[in-house]
Formats: C-alpha cells, sequence, structure tokens
C-alpha cells in the first residue's frame, strides 16, 4: 500500500467513526495529518495512557478527503494514488505524489490513418498535414484510441498497420526520412513509460506491427525487449542494411561505456537481432545513434 493509499483509508475512518487511536497510525500518517491538527480540523486528545485522533470540524475534514480522495472515497477498493498538488501541501515535494493525471502522447501519421475511440475519430495524418503531428491524453480506465484508416464514415479498424515506436525527438519529427514504411509514428521520448507499453501492449493494437526504431546501443535494445516482452509476436526491430557499415563509420564508443550494465544484461537474450547487433557493437566498440538514418 502506498503512503497515499494510507492516508485515504484513515480519512475515511475518521469520517465514519470521528476518531482512530493514535496507535493505528504510522508515523508517516500522522505527520500527513499535522496541517488538518493545525487548523483545527483534527485535534490529538490523550486518552487513558494513550492518544486518539479525533475530528473536530467534520465538514472540513469531508472536503478534504473528498477534493483529493473521490474515487477511493466512493469505493474503497479503488485507491488512487495521492495527486501532486496533495504531496506538495503534505511534504513540500510534488514528486512524491502520483501522475498529473494523465500522460500526453504524441503521434504522426500517414495516408489516411486515423485513431479510433469507440464512436470518436482522432483524425492523426490530416493533423499531422496539417499541425506537423496529433496529440492526446493517455488516461487510465478510458478507453484506448486504436489504429485504423479511413474517414469518419468509413473505417477498416482491424487494419494490419505498421507503427513506429520512434526513441528521439528528431527522429520522430522526421520519421519519414527513416528506411522504413510506415502509417503512424508514436513517440517514445526515450524510455516507454509504463501506460504508453500498456497501451501498445492492448487489445487496440493486436493487429499491428510494432517497428521499434531507437539507437543502437544498450539503452535502446534494452527498450526494444522490453516492448517486445510486452507485445509477443508483433514486435520487430528496425534493421536498415547498412547497419553494420553506420556502426563502423559514425559509431560513438561513449554510448557502450555510459551502459555497460545494461550491456551485460541484454547479453543473455535469445533475440537474433539483437545477438546480431550486439556483436556487430563489440567488434567496433561503439553504439550508434538513430539520426544518422536521416541522411538518407
Amino acid at each position: 500500500m502506498n503512503r497515499g493509499d494510507s492516508l485515504a483509508r484513515v480519512l475515511r475512518v475518521l469520517l465514519a467513526q470521528g476518531t482512530v487511536p493514535r496507535s493505528k497510525l504510522g508515523q508517516r500518517v500522522f505527520e500527513d495529518l499535522a496541517g488538518l491538527v493545525e487548523s483545527g480540523v483534527l485535534a490529538v486528545v490523550r486518552k487513558g495512557a494513550g492518544q486518539r485522533i479525533e475530528v473536530i470540524d467534520p465538514a472540513a475534514l469531508a472536503a478534504f478527503a473528498k477534493r483529493h480522495f473521490p474515487t477511493t472515497l466512493e469505493d474503497p477498493e479503488n485507491d488512487q494514488p495521492i495527486s501532486r498538488s496533495l504531496a506538495v501541501q503534505l511534504w513540500r515535494n510534488a514528486k512524491r505524489g502520483g501522475d498529473a493525471g494523465g500522460e500526453p502522447v504524441l503521434v504522426r501519421g500517414f495516408g489516411l490513418t486515423t485513431l479510433r475511440r469507440g464512436t470518436e475519430f482522432l483524425p492523426v495524418a490530416e493533423l499531422t498535414r496539417k499541425a506537423g503531428l496529433a496529440t492526446f491524453l493517455l488516461k487510465e480506465g478510458e478507453e484506448y484510441w486504436a489504429p485504423a484508416v479511413g474517414t469518419d464514415t468509413e473505417v477498416n479498424p482491424g487494419l494490419g498497420a505498421t507503427v513506429a515506436v520512434v526513441e528521439n525527438l528528431e527522429a520522430f519529427l522526421r520519421c519519414e526520412a527513416l528506411p522504413i514504411e510506415m502509417d503512424m509514428a508514436v513517440y517514445a521520448g526515450g524510455r516507454l513509460s509504463g501506460r504508453v507499453l500498456k497501451w501498445l501492449g492492448s487489445p487496440a493494437f493486436a493487429s499491428c506491427l510494432l517497428l521499434h526504431c531507437g539507437d543502437y546501443d544498450p539503452v535502446g535494445l534494452d527498450e526494444y525487449l522490453k516492448l517486445k516482452s510486452t507485445c509477443p509476436n508483433r514486435v520487430r526491430l528496425l534493421m536498415p542494411e547498412n547497419l553494420e557499415q553506420m556502426i563502423r563509420d559514425f559509431g560513438n564508443s561513449g554510448l557502450l561505456a555510459r551502459s555497460a550494465g545494461v550491456l551485460a544484461r541484454i547479453r543473455e537474450t535469445d533475440d537474433p537481432d539483437v545477438r546480431r547487433v550486439v556483436g556487430w557493437l563489440d567488434q567496433y566498440g561503439r553504439g550508434l545513434e538513430q539520426e544518422i538514418f536521416l541522411l538518407g
């Protein structure tokens, strides 16, 4: 149970019973309640040999709890991460809270590619032509956007689309120059987040080929293996015909030195493409950044 869950459970007891023994609280949760004690919403009262936390202002406590833990209060089985705003109030550190409520995802589409969610359509290819890219907010608990081809009135949601997962920003913004054909590109931003991995591994992408386009170094190969593990049988590593020559001529030894631990781990894989690339990394003592393939 995370710290936010513990606080939510204590608030639920206080709202229902009006009091809770101090001995039932961990020190961290007791510290979290200090602001409510200082503001007079709660009070620490001695009872016999111990102490109890008692509610002084039920309305203020209910408003506080509902503002920060609305889902948890309505459904005890649906605990939610503590918000970053509350983390600032409690601990003066937003990073100790959960996520911001969603994650922006950047995509680019080509041809007639669109994203479909139920009866809604996001015209990715059209937005890419007009604005360079499309974006949406990926949230937990919402139906996923799924790749499709067509118009709002004629869509084939079963498209066997090729979706490129592109590691670096310039390569994503200029992905048309990469040596592949694709229907859509997703910006990975370095390492893929757990939320985006879950989206790519969902049934929304069941009919798609996912092509991992990253750096040819330990981190890039590790990301490919992570994506492949999440989406078995439908992930391929981009392997340009001149990859070995490019590693030899334009590689950087620092890409290996900075990721020695990751390199040791990926040596254990039985993936034939990764083993082939690792052989070249060892042979030439350098890794290769994907932007070199934008030159054509």
